[in-house]
């Protein structure tokens, strides 16, 4: 080696002159030395490459090295002279992909047997997994869910909420926990609640997100019964009552409307013993 930067060996533990007598070799762990002997390769046949391997620092730390190499060619000689290289220490983010590897195999262990909806995408929000309640619920197969092909499933009017409700979550305004629906593909309509958190490394990156779905259909057909039950229930109190008027102010329309009949009128004959009674409707 003709020249290395001191940034390379503080990041190794050893001095140029050290690698020079010991051999660059010795730094690469036994099972990464057919990276570099595939990267050697390469260079000879004049091919820029970039691999990645470990090495063990003089301290005794494994450190993941990124090494992009470019060899000059003298085309006099015919042959490559000199090699100039790049090496990064990329040791956090390989240690934060092994976690996330080992999180996923656990996340993906359990998530089959869960009772919801589970679904996880990467840091772009592309969906790279989702379990099998999920693809119940949608009715779609895992294949057809990944990248944005769940978003098919989404009822046309409420597509737009969805996608400004994962704006918004992304963007750090707010928690993701919108309730929409879903079209099945035998055209069923699903009630849903999702949920949503980040997937974050040690270092605070951004690996990805992981949520769930709840199918919550029969809840809202309940909600959805009690309103018109009541709805009904202030028809029958109000008695008639024209179509176009809100019912939330149906109660004083009522009471008004009523009056009028009455007002610029003959009082009626009543039956003997009869008598009138007048109440205040209060709006509420």
């Amino acid at each position: 080696m003709e020249w290395g930067s001191a940034a390379l060996s503080r990041g190794i533990g050893y001095t140029i002159e050290e690698l020079n007598t010991q051999g660059w070799s010795r730094l690469v762990f036994p099972e990464d030395l057919s990276i570099w002997d595939e990267q050697f390769q390469a260079l000879l046949s004049n091919q820029a490459t970039t691999r990645e391997s470990r090495v063990l620092t003089k301290a005794g730390d494994v450190r993941w090295l990124r090494h992009t190499l470019r060899p000059e060619w003298d085309e006099d000689q015919g042959r490559v002279v000199r090699i100039y290289g790049v090496v990064r220490d990329v040791t956090e983010r390989k240690q934060a992909e092994m976690s996330l590897r080992e999180s996923e195999e656990r996340f993906r262990t359990l998530s089959p047997s869960s009772p919801i909806g589970i679904f996880q995408t990467d840091a772009p929000g592309s969906v790279v997994y989702t379990n099998p309640m999920w693809q119940k619920i949608a009715g779609q197969t895992l294949q057809e869910s990944l990248g944005s092909g769940w978003t098919d499933t989404i009822a046309q009017e409420d597509q737009e909420m969805t996608a400004e409700a994962w704006r918004a979550f992304v963007a750090g305004e707010r928690e993701y926990s919108p309730e929409y629906r879903l079209v099945r593909p035998d055209g069923e309509l699903r009630w849903i609640h999702a949920r949503a958190m980040d997937i974050r490394s040690e270092t605070r990156e951004l690996l990805g997100y992981v949520g769930t779905v709840e199918d919550i259909t029969e809840r809202k057909q309940t909600e959805e019964q009690v309103q018109a039950d009541l709805e009904r229930a202030q028809r029958i109190q109000m008695g008639f009552l024209p179509k176009k008027f809100p019912l939330d102010r149906g109660l004083t329309f009522a009471a008004r409307y009523r009056l009028s009949l009455w007002k610029d009128r003959p009082r009626p004959d009543l039956p003997r013993g009869a008598s009138v009674s007048c109440s205040h409707t209060v709006s509420i």
